[in-house]
């Protein structure tokens, strides 16, 4: 094989804000493979069909190249088959391989590695499928938010599935200890001169010696459940604060569904409100509210942990509760019971 000039382009920011600067920075050599692709357009559809079911994420990401460059989706999917069927020996989906020839008569090359998370003791890939969830996420973000202020310290930011719905403020801090979060939210925060990262143990009052009152709101959601030492936790965050700034909690609520998903998921604990409600005042809050959370949620919970014992979320399931999520939060105040979640504001005083 010949060596093959490859140009880096910068991009950044969700699967599909990355593609479409990609999409920008390449669009006359993809004008030029979308129109040369003589792919079956049946192939085609079927071939996007696939990607969405098992990697959600590239169809997100050829979408925004598609729109970068000013030609249909469907089109980048062609050519991407017609790649693949020239590739001197394709070892996966993370990897691509095209003959010096093929690259030198103007066809894209693109090298792409995929965010893809194996269990492990984070509960990587539970987050990971996720973040497909883009009416729920928003709606725990819409729930936050009337309580976040300018100078934002997010504990536990995980991929920033909550995150890019709270963006921009004067001042946010995407905190996480996982290291291949970490990784994910730098390259997310690069084009957002407000948005910095910073690897924060939540159970390490050392770690906050550096963010100490400089923060108006401390967002902390599903991520108490986790640690060993809640107090200390909790006054880690009450140290953050300047006086009168607002902690957002969330947490799972209901010890009686503690099951495998928690387990894989690494949870201590299912709080009851009264238990929140006495941490934050140990820890020197002044709580103000305390709500219910998502009790639709409560009947996948129990069905899929408690009975079915899964270690992971169905996509189909996902889906459906993804699609309904605009009807549950239009009624969910409404239903007379406990919800999956425990959503607290607490003041520093």
């Amino acid at each position: 094989m010949t060596p093959l000039p490859i140009p880096v382009i910068r991009a950044y920011g969700t699967h599909t804000e990355a593609g479409r600067l990609v999409g920008e920075e390449t669009s006359a050599v993809i004008r030029r493979s979308v129109s040369s692709t003589h792919a079956d357009p049946a192939l085609v559809e079927r071939y996007r069909a696939v990607t969405l079911e098992h990697l959600p994420w590239i169809v997100d990401e050829l979408d925004g190249v598609a729109e970068g460059a000013g030609v249909e989706p469907l089109g980048v999917f062609a050519a991407s088959i017609e790649e693949l069927a020239a590739a001197a020996a394709p070892t996966g989906c993370s990897d691509l391989v095209v003959t010096g020839a093929r690259t030198a008569d103007g066809h894209v090359l693109v090298a792409h590695t995929n965010d893809l998370y194996a269990e492990d003791e984070y509960g990587s890939h539970i987050l990971h499928s996720l973040e497909r969830a883009h009416r729920f996420n928003r709606w725990m973000a819409d729930a936050v938010a009337p309580h976040v202020g300018a100078r934002v310290l997010e504990i536990g930011a995980g991929i920033g599935n909550i995150t890019n719905w709270l963006l921009p403020r004067d001042f946010y801090v995407s905190s996480d200890i996982n290291p291949h979060y970490l990784d994910y939210l730098r390259n997310m925060a690069l084009g957002k001169p407000y948005l910095d990262v910073a690897r924060l143990d939540l159970e390490s009052s050392q770690d906050f010696e550096p963010w100490r009152g400089r923060f108006d709101t401390v967002v902390c959601l599903n991520v108490l459940e986790h640690v060993g030492d809640p107090l200390t936790s909790l006054k880690n965050i009450h140290s953050a604060l300047a006086p009168g700034g607002r902690a957002v909690i969330y947490v799972p609520q209901g010890q009686g569904l503690y099951s495998s998903l928690d387990e894989v998921l690494g949870h201590r604990c299912r709080y009851s409100q009264s238990a929140l409600t006495q941490e934050l005042e140990s820890a020197g809050f002044v709580v103000e509210s305390v709500r219910d959370f998502n009790r639709f949620g409560v009947p996948g919970w129990w069905l899929n942990g408690k009975v079915l014992k899964r270690r992971s979320f169905s996509r189909v399931q996902l889906k459906i509760f993804d699609w309904l999520t605009p009807l549950f939060r239009l009624i969910d105040p409404l239903v007379p019971t406990r919800g999956l979640g425990i959503i607290a504001v607490a003041r520093r005083p």
